[in-house]
């Protein structure tokens, strides 16, 4: 199963983003447009896993989250990225210590279950 872990987005944050989607939709000739619902900040993209491994996954992930406490995130810009003939919207998070550390204490948690680190950083 393809799998990712992730941080979900507040309603208001959803609502601000599909509002700049829909300003972008304007001015494209076609695109396809992600759903407000499946908006997200990744954190960790594992790619296929094996079933048998999610137990392994949701254990890195417990162990992360009792070591963090929660913290606020703004989003502080948007950009473009081609992609073959087309290209990507994103959003973008303003520089954070608590994400930063989130991140890395994720990334060593999963390293303990045998998962390879996050290419991209």
């Amino acid at each position: 199963m393809r799998t990712f872990i992730a941080i979900e987005l507040e309603e208001e944050v959803k609502d601000a983003l599909e509002g700049a989607q829909q300003q972008a939709a304007e001015l494209c000739r076609k695109g396809n447009y992600t759903p407000k619902e499946n908006f997200h900040l990744t954190l960790h993209f594992l790619g296929e896993i094996r079933p048998e491994e999610v137990d392994d996954v949701v254990q890195a992930m417990m162990e992360t989250t009792r070591r963090n406490r929660p913290f606020e995130l703004k989003l502080d810009r948007l950009g473009f990225f081609p992609r073959g003939r087309e290209g990507i919207l994103w959003a973008g998070v303003e520089k954070s210590a608590p994400l930063q550390r989130l991140f890395q204490q994720l990334e060593i948690s999963l390293g303990k279950q045998g998962f390879a680190r996050e290419k991209k950083v």
